[in-house]
């Protein structure tokens, strides 16, 4: 059970990672060079060119992963925190949202 359950808080991590980085793309009072910061990898995740051939089951979404984490920290320390606060309330609402519904 703890297996599973660390498995579902790690994708869920993830997930409110890549909520945030959309929200931020958007959001008015990022920079120009942060918005940049975060198109680059989701045209990375997006692109059919990889490290890693998704292919491979679980192999190949490693650097997908590894990618946005990256960004995240780097993120962290480009954007306003106030900022990234508001955009990590708005994906948290979002992934609540799309939890109760499912």
């Amino acid at each position: 059970m703890k297996i599973i359950e660390k498995g579902r808080q790690g994708i869920m991590k993830v997930l409110e990672c890549l909520a945030l980085l959309f929200f931020l793309k958007d959001f008015r009072r990022v920079q120009w060079q942060a918005k940049l910061v975060v198109l680059l990898p989701l045209a990375y995740i997006a692109s059919p060119i990889d490290l890693i051939p998704d292919g491979l089951m679980f192999f190949g979404q490693i650097d997908d992963l590894i990618v946005v984490r990256f960004i995240y920290a780097l993120l962290k320390t480009i954007i306003d925190p106030a900022v990234l606060e508001d955009c990590r309330e708005q994906s948290q609402a979002l992934l609540s949202d799309r939890g109760s519904i499912a």
